[in-house]
Formats: structure tokens, C-alpha cells, sequence
């Protein structure tokens, strides 16, 4: 059956190729609503029907020969397979599909083409439309009793439930988690949020998928277009970082015999590109998230760093692994290393940053002026442009010290902590970017520590983190000086003092507000909107924590200590 809807296939494909103005004729509201009418399922009709509307505008937006073609191979899946057999085959016969666009692709010598992340949201998107089709010709030829049907009623039924992912994408969870050649029988799936935990660029839930012999338990992050800045944001890309992280850098270490360094970070089993990304649920395992107002202790400190270590070590070897063969890692995936957050001309970086900057003058000139004292307001607001200007300079590959794969998002939301032993683990791959690895480690210090804190630790943290570092590469025959010497890594660290300091209190103005405050304000635009259009709303929102005044203005003392220094 397989190699036989693989040549049905092909034969669609290559047909419809030809064609450029084949378009989706179906209404996918109209259909729903006649399904939505017989009472098939325990649905809230008005809710189902609000979804489905939503639904018909993001395939209206994608309507056109490759959606088409997706659209009608979809259509011949469906008519000739059982659930038993999508079940194995349907997640191998898209990936058919896809190769076969490719192909014929080539053949025509170019042309329009279709990249894969987009042909995935094209699949999620149309699967409904097509199961709904297929649904209501059964039910018009009044075949409502078999196995197919049933079958049929209760994948939609998922689907109304839970809309965000479909049973097809269930399917690969299960399989990427306990193997792609075991069988595996589904009764049920379930999506809950986690009100709680969610950041500005995702919404985070748990995925419980219920087996015949065994529950499964996932974390899931779904992306999240709530705001202007967020949207804005996220049409830059990070979505695609995360991906390269977990489905190719990290099997190609595991490939290449690392898998005994990647404990810094959770499995993945499913993602797609600007949608979804799911991950094995730490807090299973014991792990916890913190509010993003936690400052860490001396011992979490130096855990986590040594994992951050690890995360380094791994991306020098993979580098290194690449030179024996004439590559750079650099070049190799630089579509995935590109700055997207703090792009200049961004509408992300053009809203956020002078904003900033009018936030700093405010607290500088009303909140601490006995800080800021030493230097003129003129003066104070010209140091500070510098400021960012060398910011968006030294988060770019440094043509002066050694560059690595950095995280580069790693405040205290983006780790989780073992509550019963040392442990963390880093998530959020979403900023990766390539630079001096110095940024990592000093963005995750500024972020997570207390200044006295940091005035007491600091230069043992970053020596434990070189040691660390060393060691790793030392297991795997590398000898650290011939990488990243021991001078170099102390200049890289002086160098990106000022970018983190200034990095930390971008983050910690926002991430120090009352957790239950910060929450309304990332999830409420009109709340969003009054922020970054007013450079005091923020500061008094969270004046009234001592928690808050002490940290920022300990954010404060730094950046003045950066104009004393000379270094902005």
C-alpha cells in the first residue's frame, strides 16, 4: 500500500506542477458547519465554529498550486488508508511528498518553490479540511457505522478539542519518544496550559497522550502572537534557531559520539517552525522554573555555569569536527547564527531600545540621581547610546576574539533547577547567535546574581567556568589553548562586560516586576501598548518591591561604573 500511494502521489504531483493556477475551491466553514449540524460531536458548536472561521483565513492566506497540490495528495491519503495505517505511514508518505515537490521542482528548472518549515504549516493546516470532507461524504452515503467513520469522529473530535496540534503530529511525538518500529495503540491526548510559566515569544502547556499501556507527559511551547513587539519579533526568525538546536546540532553531536555532553539541555520529539516545539516535561524528572524576579544563590550559580560550559565545549567541537573537513561552522549555519532580536533596523530593536534608553534617563534623573550624580544629563544620555551602539556591534561575530555557539537569551526564565539536587537545564534555544562565548556567561551572571552578590563571586565563577570548559574539551582529545586561550577568553570577557550589563538591565526592568503584574503586562496589548509608549509605567509599576529598587539599582551602579571605566 505504501510504495503504491507513493506513486499515486508522484503522479499528482508532477501533474499538478504544471498547473499554476490551481487553487483550493473548497470552504472549509461551510463543510464544518454541515458536520457541526448532524451532532457528531461533544463540542461547543459556537467555539468549534470560531476556531474553523480562523482556521478558513490562515488557508485563504496560503491558498495557491503548492497548497492545491499539498490539498488533493492529502485528499488521495485519506480516501485509501485507515487510521491503523496513517498511523505508521503518514508522517513518512509528507516527507514522500515533499521530495517529490523537490524533484519536480528541479525539472522545471526553478521557478516558485516552497521551502519545508512552510510546506509543514501548510500540511497542519489542511489536514482538518480534508478530514472534514471525507467525513461528510461518508455520512452522505450513509456509512456512519464503520470502523473507518468511527475512527474518523474521533480524530476530528481531538481535533476540535485540541486545534493547536494534529493526531497526525501525536503519531511522531509518540514515535520519536518510544521508538519509530514499536506499536503503539492511542486512546486519548490532552493540551493544558501552564498559565504560569509562559514567556513573551511562547505559551507553554503540557501534552498528556494516553496509550493503551502507558501515559506519556510532554512539555509543549506554542508560539505567541499577543502582542505588536512579540509578532514583530517572531516573523524575524527565532522559531527556525530553536529548530536547527534540537533537529540537527544536537544529532549531529550524538551522531558524531557526544551524546555523553548533552544533558544540558531536554529531548525534543517534535517541532515545527513558527508554531510549535515539543519537549520532554523536566519537571517530571524534578526540575522546576523559577519567577523570573529569583536571583540565584553561590551554589546554583556555579551548577548551572558548568552547564553552560558543556553547551560551549560542544559547539567548539562540532567546529572543530567541521575544520577537518574544510568547513566553517560559521558559514555551514550561519542562516541559522544571523542576529534577528537586536537588528537596528528592526521593528523590535526600533520600538524597544529608545525606549530604553528614555526608561534609563528617567530612573537616573528621578529615582537615582545620587548614583548618576558624577555626569550631566546630556552626558549620561550620550554614554548610554553608546552603550547600545557597542551592543549591537559586540553580539555579532567578533572579528578579534574567538566566537562560539552561544545561547544568547540565558536569564533566569530560561533555566530550569532540580529541586532536590544540583541540576539545571537550559531550554529556549530561540536566540542562538555566534560571538565570544563570554556573552553567555556573563549575560547569565548579570541576569540571575545580586550585585554584592556578583562583587563577591564573580571572578571565581568565570574561572570555574574556563576550567569546566577545559575539561570537556580535554575528554574529547582538545586541548583548550589551541582553541580558546586562556588570555584571549580574559580579553573576550572584558569586552563584553558593557553589551551584558547592558543586556541584564534590558531583561531585569521587566523581569523583576511582581510576577503577577509582569504576566498582565506581557499578555494584555493595551497594558504592552502604555509601556513602551511611557518611560515611567514600567519603573513605578514595580517601584513599590524592594526586590525591584535594589536590583536596578544595582543596574545602575554597574552602567556608571561602565562610563568611569571608560568602556561606553
Amino acid at each position: 500500500m505504501f510504495e503504491g500511494l507513493k506513486i499515486l502521489i508522484s503522479a499528482e504531483i508532477s501533474a499538478a506542477m504544471k498547473n499554476s493556477d490551481v487553487k483550493i475551491s473548497s470552504d472549509v466553514e461551510v463543510i464544518a458547519n454541515k458536520l457541526l449540524s448532524l451532532n457528531l460531536f461533544e463540542v461547543d458548536r459556537s467555539a468549534a465554529l470560531k476556531e474553523v472561521k480562523l482556521l478558513k483565513q490562515s488557508i485563504c492566506t496560503i491558498n495557491g498550486k503548492f497548497a492545491a497540490i499539498i490539498y488533493n495528495v492529502l485528499r488521495e491519503i485519506f480516501a485509501k488508508t485507515n487510521e491503523k495505517s496513517r498511523q505508521e505511514k503518514f508522517d513518512h508518505l509528507m516527507d514522500a511528498c515533499y521530495e517529490e515537490i523537490l524533484y519536480n521542482f528541479e525539472l522545471q528548472n526553478g521557478g516558485e518553490f516552497i521551502k519545508k518549515p512552510n510546506f509543514n504549516i501548510q500540511v497542519k493546516l489542511l489536514l482538518p479540511l480534508v478530514k472534514f470532507e471525507l467525513l461528510l461524504k461518508y455520512v452522505d452515503n450513509n456509512n456512519n457505522n464503520s470502523t473507518e467513520v468511527k475512527e474518523l469522529i474521533n480524530n476530528i473530535q481531538h481535533y476540535f478539542n485540541y486545534p493547536r496540534l494534529n493526531q497526525e503530529d501525536i503519531y511522531v511525538i509518540i514515535e520519536n519518544k518510544i521508538g519509530i518500529n514499536k506499536e503503539f495503540n492511542l486512546i486519548s491526548y490532552e493540551i493544558v496550559p501552564l498559565d504560569t510559566k509562559s514567556g513573551l515569544m511562547g505559551e507553554y502547556f503540557q501534552l498528556f497522550i494516553n496509550l493503551e499501556n502507558e501515559k506519556l507527559i510532554f512539555f509543549a511551547k506554542f508560539l505567541n502572537f499577543n502582542t505588536e513587539m512579540t509578532e514583530s519579533l517572531l516573523k524575524m526568525g527565532p522559531s527556525k534557531k530553536e529548530e536547527f538546536f534540537y533537529t540537527v546540532f544536537l544529532p549531529k553531536l550524538k551522531e558524531l559520539g557526544y551524546g555523553e555532553l548533552l544533558d544540558f539541555a531536554p529531548n525534543c520529539y517534535f517541532s515545527r517552525v513558527d508554531d510549535v516545539i515539543v519537549l520532554d516535561d523536566m519537571t517530571q524528572e524534578g526540575f522546576i522554573g523559577l519567577t523570573p524576579n529569583s536571583k540565584l544563590d553561590y551554589e546554583t550559580l556555579k551548577v548551572s555555569v558548568e552547564k553552560i560550559a558543556k553547551f560551549h565545549a560542544c559547539g567548539f567541537i562540532l567546529e572543530e569536527h567541521l575544520k577537518q573537513s574544510g568547513q566553517s561552522l560559521y558559514e555551514y549555519y550561519k542562516e541559522y547564527l544571523q542576529e534577528v532580536v537586536f537588528e537596528p533596523e528592526s521593528v523590535f530593536y526600533k520600538t524597544s531600545v529608545p525606549h530604553n534608553e528614555k526608561v534609563f534617563m528617567y530612573l537616573a534623573t528621578t529615582k537615582f540621581p545620587d548614583v548618576c550624580a558624577k555626569y550631566s544629563g546630556d552626558i549620561l544620555k550620550e554614554k548610554y547610546a553608546n552603550g547600545w551602539r557597542l551592543f549591537t556591534e559586540k553580539i555579532r561575530k567578533s572579528e578579534t576574539f574567538k566566537n562560539g555557539i552561544c545561547h544568547g537569551d540565558l536569564h533566569i526564565g530560561n533555566l530550569l533547577f532540580h529541586s532536590k539536587s544540583e541540576n539545571t537545564a537550559l531550554i529556549d534555544f530561540q536566540n542562538l547567535r555566534y560571538c565570544p562565548p563570554a556573552h553567555d556567561l556573563l549575560l547569565f551572571l548579570y541576569c540571575t546574581t545580586l550585585k554584592e552578590t556578583l562583587d563577591t563571586y564573580q571572578n571565581e565563577l568565570i574561572a570555574y567556568y574556563h576550567s569546566e570548559l577545559t575539561k570537556h574539551l580535554r575528554k574529547f582529545n582538545l586541548e583548550i589553548e589551541n582553541i580558546f586561550p586562556k588570555e584571549e577568553f580574559h580579553q573576550s570577557i572584558h569586552y563584553m562586560k558593557s553589551q551584558c550589563i547592558f543586556h541584564a538591565f534590558f531583561y531585569n526592568l521587566v523581569q523583576m516586576i511582581e510576577p503577577t503584574k509582569r504576566k498582565e503586562l506581557l499578555k494584555n496589548k493595551e497594558n504592552f501598548s502604555k509601556y513602551t509608549a511611557d518611560e515611567s509605567s514600567g519603573a513605578e509599576l514595580g517601584w513599590e518591591d524592594e526586590a525591584y529598587r535594589r536590583v536596578i539599582k544595582g543596574f545602575m551602579e554597574l552602567i556608571i561604573e561602565l562610563c568611569d571605566d571608560g568602556h561606553i
